[in-house]
Order: structure tokens, then C-alpha cells, then sequence
């Protein structure tokens, strides 16, 4: 898998995601992340936390890195799958999939 952002070119991945943002879309960019988390949460796509048992999503500066999106915009798709009742931010531990 690999991540790529239409008008950024692409770069290898170290989450190995694949999430594609189109910066021209009239969706805004948060939600074209969260559908895509959701999209790899249904999927199964995400590693599984030993300790918890549970997906666990990668963290936001891991996703800021990846995506070149803004710190506001990746918290915006994770407050849209909380909002949703799929995600749960431990502080200290990280975001698992209820």
C-alpha cells in the first residue's frame, strides 16, 4: 500500500495506508480522512494494539506527516469518528477502534 495526495506527488509510507487526498474536491479534506480511516477500519486494515486487543489508528502527527494536512484538519476527522462512536483516544496510549 502507499499514500499519495493528487498534486503533492507521492512518497513512500511508513504507516503503509492507503489514503488518498484530493486537495481540488469540494469535500473537505477531513472528511475524505475520516472516510478513508473509516473505510480501513471496516476494512480490518489497521494493526491491532497486544495490550488492548483493539485497531489501533496511527497517531495524528503520524497522519500530519503522511498527509501534509494540516494539525486542525487531521483532529477534525478524528472528532468526526468520535462523534460517530467508531473511535476512542486514550490520552498517553493512542486511538483505538470501539
Amino acid at each position: 500500500m502507499g499514500l499519495s495526495i493528487s498534486d503533492a506527488g507521492d512518497a513512500p509510507s511508513v504507516l503503509r495506508v492507503d489514503i488518498v487526498i484530493d486537495r481540488l474536491s469540494p469535500v473537505p479534506a477531513k472528511r475524505q480522512l475520516a472516510n478513508a480511516l473509516r473505510k480501513m477500519i471496516a476494512d480490518g486494515e489497521l494493526p491491532v494494539d497486544e495490550e488492548t486487543q483493539k485497531m489501533r489508528l496511527p497517531s495524528i502527527h503520524a497522519l500530519i506527516t503522511e498527509t501534509g494536512l494540516a494539525l486542525n484538519t487531521v483532529r477534525g476527522a478524528f472528532d468526526l469518528l468520535r462523534q460517530d462512536g467508531l473511535i476512542v483516544t486514550v490520552p498517553g496510549r493512542g486511538t483505538f477502534v470501539l
